[in-house]
């Protein structure tokens, strides 16, 4: 089976070294009830502000100090070892592809097999879900209860990792999303 694995909050915990950044300092990444755009009690910004400060952490030196999520490692080790095929995707642009591909390589050693880019805001920008359509994805590990929602309507099963942010994800309306309330929780059964 294929599984695309979305990369911020699911792979690493970068809204946890957002929130490092002058703009943020004064914001608990566990406040916030929006991921995107981000939004905390007194606190809020447009999609087009949440490019640019997702963008100015990325380009910048502090990006390498982002910290691998919690038993991720460990559960992608497991799935991996279980004869699955694993794909990051994300909606970060290719302007940090390189920079994406070496942390990965880094924290998650030989377990990807492909990397996708969403290309936010730019002209060649797709939603996970048309990208998913495009390849032919089997399953769907991730975050965003947008983006799990749109998959879900396309038929592509999900597991969305718990976070405020979809604590109040419909999951009788969308019965093919699964919520795991951390990776060492994940059920290998949701991959047969």
């Amino acid at each position: 089976m294929i599984i695309w694995v979305d990369c911020d909050e699911v792979l690493c915990s970068t809204l946890v070294e957002l929130v490092k950044l002058p703009e943020f300092c004064w914001v608990d990444w566990k406040s916030f009830y929006s991921y995107s755009p981000p939004k905390a009690p007194g606190f809020s910004m447009s999609d087009d502000d949440q490019f640019l400060m997702y963008k100015k952490l990325l380009t910048s030196d502090n990006f390498w100090n982002i910290k691998p999520v919690k038993w991720a490692f460990e559960m992608i080790k497991k799935i991996k070892e279980a004869w699955h095929e694993l794909v990051v995707v994300t909606w970060r642009a290719s302007f940090v592809a390189e920079r994406t591909k070496k942390w990965i390589e880094k924290y998650y050693p030989n377990l990807f097999s492909d990397f996708l880019f969403a290309e936010t805001h730019t002209d060649n920008q797709k939603t996970k879900a048309e990208l998913c359509e495009e390849k032919g994805i089997e399953f769907f590990i991730e975050d965003d209860p947008y983006f799990a929602s749109n998959l879900s309507e396309k038929g592509i099963p999900c597991a969305l990792l718990a976070y405020p942010w979809n604590d109040s994800f419909d999951l009788k309306k969308h019965s093919n999303v699964h919520r795991i309330k951390s990776w060492d929780e994940f059920d290998m059964s949701l991959l047969s």
